[in-house]
Formats: C-alpha cells, sequence, structure tokens
C-alpha cells in the first residue's frame, strides 16, 4: 500500500452540465433543466412581455397545484432564462419557499450567451403570520472571460514531486517518482 502522496490517473469521464459553461443559465435549479421544467410543469401560459433587455417571454404554470412557476425567456439571447421564480403556497410545515434567480448574460462569440451576472435568492415565510426570511442568498460574477484562446502547451504539463505514488487506472501500472540525484 503506497504511503505519502498518490497521484491517480482514471479512464472515465463523467459529463456534470451545472460545470459546463455552455449550460449555465439552462440549468435553472439544482434538480432540473430548462427541457425539464417544460416537461414538467403544467405550462398555463404564454405571453410576451416587455424587459430590461427587450421583449421576454413569459411562460407561467404550475406543479403538483402545490408549485408555481414564472418563466422569462429572451429570444433575443438564445432563450436563456433571464429570471426564474418558483413559489411553494402550501406545505406540511406551514412554511412558504419562494426562489428568485436572474440572470444577465453576455454574447462572448456569435449567438453564444454566458452569463456575466447571476443571482438567486430564497425566501421562506410563515403562512400564518406572514413573516418572512430570507435563508439562501447566492450571487455570481463572472468577468475576464475569453473562449477558445490558445492554452498553453506546459498548462497540461503534470510534473509530480519526487517521492509521489503514480497509479495509472488505464494501465493499472504504479511506480513513485525517483528522488532526484544531486
Amino acid at each position: 500500500m503506497p504511503t505519502g502522496r498518490v497521484l491517480s490517473r482514471g479512464n472515465t469521464l463523467s459529463y456534470d452540465e451545472s460545470i459546463d459553461p455552455r449550460m449555465w443559465g439552462w440549468s435553472i435549479s439544482a434538480e432540473y433543466t430548462l427541457p425539464d421544467i417544460l416537461n414538467l410543469y403544467d405550462i398555463e401560459h404564454i405571453e410576451t412581455v416587455s424587459g430590461d433587455t427587450g421583449d421576454l417571454y413569459l411562460l407561467t404554470g404550475s406543479y403538483a397545484g402545490t408549485v408555481d412557476v414564472e418563466l422569462w425567456l429572451n429570444p433575443e439571447k438564445s432563450y436563456r432564462p433571464e429570471r426564474y421564480n418558483t413559489t411553494i403556497t402550501a406545505s406540511d410545515d406551514g412554511v412558504g419557499i419562494v426562489t428568485v434567480t436572474e440572470f444577465q448574460y453576455q454574447e462572448v462569440a456569435p449567438d453564444l450567451w454566458f452569463p456575466k451576472f447571476a443571482e438567486s435568492i430564497v425566501t421562506a415565510a410563515n403562512l400564518e403570520t406572514g413573516v418572512e426570511a430570507d435563508v439562501i442568498h447566492t450571487t455570481a460574477r463572472f468577468t475576464d472571460l475569453r473562449i477558445n484562446e490558445r492554452i498553453p502547451a506546459h498548462h497540461f504539463t503534470l510534473e509530480p514531486e519526487p517521492g509521489t505514488t503514480v497509479y495509472d487506472s488505464r494501465t493499472r501500472e504504479s511506480f513513485e517518482v525517483p528522488e532526484e540525484n544531486n
């Protein structure tokens, strides 16, 4: 069994859309992407409304009679959502939950929109007393965004320190990086 530092190399690739910038704004909640929401919620009404960045499509609907949803889509920005609200008005514990998520986008290449700002506020309310409290407030700002820039090869070079045990799960081989000879 190796002791000290261990470096392992796997052969499986995993994909998590929440960390894929091309999907930012489409993954509008931790659980659901935009297509999930359109399939999951009963969209009852679609209308065109004026927003800060032009005309938006406002979709309203519900889920299971206890969650109301409002979704503002921007057709000028590849239908990215500019705002997404959910409201849970009935719960067993007498607490209502309102989540408001807003996005601002920047065009980083022709018709490729990435968020430059995102904010989400979750508010809980006692349904009997009406007392409200923000329970989660998340803000993200994206700056110095660069797309398809050449990345120097040295960023992909790995030089483990002497004494590190290296294991390659593709070949199932391991070795220890030798101490340098001075």
